[in-house]
């Protein structure tokens, strides 16, 4: 029987499409343990639940009750508490294929109906949990306007639907060079004024796009700088669109600047000179994190009149929400158009590389440069044996303190540099040492340290990261504890080399001394974690083979994008926390990561799609693993046909591995676990097994 948990709407756990009663605690508790998706200690779950007393007699009903539903979520007086349900968000992610009324019809707002005023602990992580579940909903309502974008009817259907749920759409990342939606910009702008935000890192192409979209359109572009002054901005778009004005226009523009005062009333006498433009005109705003509030409301008052004009603003990864929010206050939101560009896929950077450059080289270029085109051009001419570390030049190593000094300013930068020092991840205990012994504004380390750590999360450059992190191709939903204590370590490892070089050689040894600096997750450093112990399966090395044919797999979504058909395969790359990150090409997967040489790395457990049918099968895949100091670094667990536990098979180093076996359960899991790691997945295929036997019987 199929027990699923109910996400999307009022929430409940169903069998077989039919409801199953249970108390709303219960309920509580299985949400709580699905969307957690790991095992948790019945004392946490009973405090969380039940925290004003006899929590864990409360807990031990309901375990009961659960039980004569036939829901087993621990045995009796086991200390941990596991269910991961499949859930209707998970379906409907992966269904973009079915009737497209019907599909919007089963999205609805999540986790309705578990509210509880009196559990705040409960009512923060619900919250957290809903932000959460929105942006997967507004992630599959995005492939969808992809898909029916063509059709303007249908199109607007998605629109709708997403207006409903009061969730703005964005446009699907493209990397340089790639136009994407952007294309489509100066048409949208013929017919009403819109706003685009083109996110992205110094040097991924965002400025190209925008001015070869609006060049092949013949949009005139109007470039200025962002400025936290309102006049200067004003005072430069009118010096800009001067010389695009009739002649008598130009002097009533050159009257609007001697007379400037007020830059609310300034922009409302430009509106009139707009309208007397003699072709459209886009405002393009480089560095638009620099904008104050006051000209983020000027450009939005452009947009409400009935002049030929749109804005362009190009921004950082730091300022995208803010500048959302603001922008969608002043009721732009409809015409929002936002497009990240994206690291490129390994291929990309193939003509970087020199003649006789070793196999695998593109990817090596990718994992040491983070997939930033600065980097890799810098590097690629130099990057030889696998994780020979190459060393930015000094230019480079400036722009990437100047991201971090425009995210965060000066003083947290600083901060961050000695957070810099300590091996990463680091607790919240060793922040607060490494910047009590500063001494800066007479604050103590501890208040400091959560100061600091609270600007950098919020604006990227540090995150929390958990001991286990769990991603499910092929939509890749990212599961991550949520739990304040994590400890925290910095998104970039680019980012935090360049930092940690501010420092002297004798404060990095003395920081990564420090007390409790290194044992984060008390496990020993680069040791995978949290496998079965059950049958081991003998891998078959491919000796002195550089690597397998990439044929299609006989199951192609197994390793197709969440939007892909089984004819085409969708370069891409997804970030997954903890250093982790995962690029798709035609017929594979890579993951890959570049760690701090002194930290501990989590462990990464990857979740491969099933065969989609009940039943015997046999899988066969092919590893090619490369990891620093960890001959496990990478172990494959499959469904063992009679028995509860997984099989574990070794995923050999420095070699092409061909995997295969029995399986009748869901797909197959993967779980790395090094500083450094190069891993790469192919020709991942189920067969029923039953329809081999009989094959074999035939011959």
């Amino acid at each position: 029987m199929n027990v699923t948990l109910t996400a999307l709407g009022a929430t409940r756990v169903c069998r077989d499409a039919t409801v199953v009663p249970m108390s709303r605690k219960s309920l509580m508790l299985l949400t709580y343990l699905t969307l957690s998706g790991q095992a948790q200690h019945r004392a946490a779950v009973a405090r969380l639940l039940w925290p004003q007393a006899h929590g864990l007699q409360n807990l031990r009903v309901d375990l009961t009750m659960l039980r004569r539903q036939g829901i087993e979520v621990a045995p009796p007086k086991a200390p941990l508490l596991h269910a991961v349900l499949p859930t209707d968000l998970d379906v409907w992610e992966a269904d973009l294929h079915a009737p497209l009324e019907e599909w919007l019809a089963r999205a609805h707002a999540p986790l309705d109906g578990l509210d509880d005023p009196t559990l705040p602990e409960w009512t923060a992580w619900l919250a957290g949990q809903r932000e959460a579940l929105l942006g997967r909903v507004r992630a599959a309502l995005t492939r969808r306007l992809t898909r029916e974008s063509p059709d303007a009817a249908r199109a607007a259907l998605v629109l709708a639907a997403a207006a409903r749920l009061g969730v703005t759409l964005d446009a699907p990342p493209h990397g340089l060079g790639a136009p994407g939606p952007v294309a489509a910009l100066p048409d949208r702008a013929a017919r009403d004024p819109q706003v685009l935000m083109q996110v992205g890192r110094p040097g991924s192409g965002r400025f190209p796009a925008v001015r070869a979209a609006l060049d092949a359109a013949g949009w005139t572009a109007v470039t200025v700088t962002g400025t936290p002054s309102s006049a200067h901005l004003l005072a430069g778009l009118v010096l800009q669109v001067r010389s695009h004005l009739p002649a008598a226009a130009q002097a009533d523009a050159d009257s609007l600047l001697r007379g400037a005062s007020d830059p609310e009333q300034d922009v409302v006498r430009l509106s009139p000179l707009l309208l007397r433009l003699a072709c459209p005109v886009a405002f393009v705003v480089r560095r638009a994190e620099c904008l104050d509030e006051a000209g983020v409301r000027l450009l939005a008052f452009l947009l409400g009149t009935s002049a030929p004009v749109t804005v362009a603003l190009i921004t950082a990864p730091h300022a995208e929400a803010d500048l959302r929010r603001q922008l969608e206050r002043l009721g732009a939101g409809p015409r929002l158009l936002v497009q990240r560009s994206l690291p490129p896929a390994p291929d990309a950077f193939g003509p970087l590389l020199p003649g006789g450059a070793p196999a695998g080289a593109a990817l090596e270029v990718w994992r040491q440069s983070e997939g930033w085109w600065p980097a890799a051009r810098a590097i690629a001419r130099q990057v030889g044996a696998w994780n020979r570390r190459v060393r930015l030049p000094a230019d480079l190593r400036e722009t990437l303190l100047a991201e971090v000094h425009a995210a965060v300013g000066p003083d947290l930068a600083a901060h961050l540099s000695r957070l810099a020092g300590l091996p990463s991840p680091f607790a919240l205990d060793a922040a607060a040492a490494a910047l009590g012994e500063a001494g800066v504004g007479g604050l103590d380390g501890r208040t400091l340290a959560r100061r600091t750590a609270r600007a950098a999360v919020r604006a990227g450059l540090l995150e929390p990261v958990p001991e286990r992190v769990v991603a499910t191709l092929p939509g890749l939903p990212v599961t991550r504890a949520a739990d304040r204590a994590l400890p925290l370590a910095f998104r970039s490892e680019l980012h935090r080399a360049a930092l940690a070089g501010q420092l002297s050689a004798a404060e990095r040894l003395h920081l990564r001394s420090l007390p409790g600096a290194s044992d984060v997750w008390a496990r020993p450093d680069d040791q995978p974690h949290d496998q079965p112990r059950g049958p081991r399966g003998a891998p078959e090395a491919r000796g002195g083979q550089d690597r397998p044919a990439l044929s299609r797999p006989a199951d192609a979504s197994a390793l197709a994008a969440p939007d892909e058909t089984g004819a085409s395969d969708v370069p891409g790359s997804v970030y997954l926390g903890g250093g982790y990150h995962l690029l798709r090409a035609a017929g594979q997967i890579s993951v890959v990561r570049l760690g701090d040489p002194h930290g501990p790395a989590p462990t990464l457990h990857l979740r491969l799609p099933g065969p989609g049918a009940p039943g015997l099968h046999r899988w066969s895949l092919s590893v090619h693993v490369r990891a620093d100091g960890a001959p496990d670094a990478v172990t494959l667990l499959a469904p063992t046909p009679g028995t509860p536990v997984p099989g574990r098979f070794r995923c050999l180093p420095d070699a092409w591995t061909d995997l295969s076996g029995l399986s009748d359960g869901p797909g197959l899991e993967l779980v790395c676990g090094a500083r450094n790691l190069t891993l790469t997945v192919t020709d991942v295929s189920y067969h029923p097994a039953l329809a081999l036997c009989a094959e074999d019987e035939s011959a």
